[in-house]
């Protein structure tokens, strides 16, 4: 019963970002995962939107280097996440999250990118390993680390 619970209270998919239209790639962490399928599935852009519609980039006022190196001082202090390359010429960071109860590894990219007005504009992914669905645990790895980042940058 609480599997048909979880099944009907969370969406089949694994893989969530801050946009469904033009998702990050993964690049560096390709190579941990050799032939597997990187790219975003399309069929997951109007389930992720109805599902999590508050999943969105983080619009900051703060220059991108600046933002940046916040991005990854708040990733160091994250538990269970391993940098597994940083691009401090990309504003790019690539990593794999840990879950705590089953130790199952996720994939996550971390971009800065400029706005038009001078400030930044942080995107995310989050992608599981194993499972059709991940039980909403990249959506809120996402909303979570976003959250603390705008408040760390003082919005």
């Amino acid at each position: 019963m609480i599997y048909g619970y979880l099944k009907t209270k969370f969406p089949t998919i694994n893989d969530i970002t801050t946009s469904p239209k033009a998702p990050l790639e993964f690049q560096a962490l390709k190579s941990e995962n050799p032939g597997r399928d990187m790219g975003y599935p399309p069929e997951f852009r109007e389930i992720q939107w109805q599902s999590y519609p508050d999943v969105k980039p983080l619009d900051l006022s703060q220059p991108p280097e600046e933002v940046f190196q916040k991005v990854l001082a708040l990733v160091r202090r994250q538990e269970r996440w391993q940098i597994f390359q940083e691009s401090n010429d990309q504003r790019r960071v690539e990593l794999v999250a840990s879950t705590q109860l089953m130790k199952f590894k996720d994939d996550v990219v971390i971009e800065v990118q400029p706005s038009t007005d001078g400030g930044s504009r942080v995107e995310m992914r989050s992608k599981s390993r194993k499972g059709l669905s991940d039980l909403g645990a990249n959506a809120k790895r996402i909303q979570s680390f976003l959250k603390e980042l705008r408040q760390s940058m003082g919005g």
